[in-house]
């Protein structure tokens, strides 16, 4: 399974900057469910500072929750309009960097497409639900099977519209399946464990509960 991760990002850059043109003042304002301390004006902040970043070579402390309040914070007092602009400058080079580089950096990629769902959701926008940056995101669930291991839990069979995928080592003893872009926003943390719960399970879901997601599940549920 391959991916053009340069195209995601850029198409979904692309989605985002067409999507700022329409927002409302108060739609920029407005709390993203998905991210409930960051506005929708904070996650574009969030996603210009991660292509500014990547480009200036500040990654010393990449993915830390203080490396994304520091790109938040240099923004803060930006209009929105700006924050777009600094995006559309910057990120015709990050892309340039992702069709060189590809693999190394497709967490930026997943990253920018979960957050196109955030800002759809909080502004009531359609999702993109499918697509490459779909499955990219499904693929990424490999990451889980180390936490698996850890835990001493046998082999799960992720199966699910268009991909079909065993994490961990071993025969799977336990298959989830749900729809596609339900259990991508899973695995990124943003459904809860009841709704994990609540996939189609062949086996005891509870073990894999705790581990299912590569960032800890929410509290509370996101219904999207």
């Amino acid at each position: 399974m391959s991916f053009d991760f340069a195209e995601i990002y850029r198409s979904t850059r692309l989605g985002l900057l067409t999507l700022a043109a329409d927002l409302s003042d108060a739609e920029w304002m407005t709390l993203a469910p998905a991210t409930p301390e960051w506005t929708v004006k904070d996650l574009y902040g969030h996603l210009t500072g991660v292509a500014a970043d990547l480009l200036a070579d500040n990654l010393e402390i990449v993915g830390s929750d203080e490396w994304t309040a520091l790109q938040v914070a240099a923004r803060a007092d930006h209009s929105p309009q700006e924050v777009c602009a600094e995006w559309k400058a910057v990120g015709p080079e990050v892309e340039g960097r992702l069709a060189a580089i590809g693999s190394p950096l497709s967490s930026m990629v997943i990253d920018v497409w979960h957050h196109e769902q955030d800002v759809r959701n909080a502004v009531d926008r359609t999702a993109n639900r499918s697509g490459e940056g779909l499955r990219l995101s499904l693929r990424a669930g490999k990451a889980i099977g180390p936490k698996m291991e850890q835990a001493g839990l046998a082999a799960l069979h992720l199966h699910t519209d268009g991909y079909d995928r065993v994490f961990g080592i071993g025969n799977a003893e336990v298959t989830v399946s749900g729809n596609p872009y339900e259990m991508a926003r899973a695995l990124m943390g943003r459904r809860s464990f009841q709704q994990i719960r609540q996939f189609d399970w062949t086996g005891d879901p509870e073990p894999y509960l705790p581990i299912f997601s590569i960032f800890p599940p929410r509290s509370d549920a996101l219904v999207e």
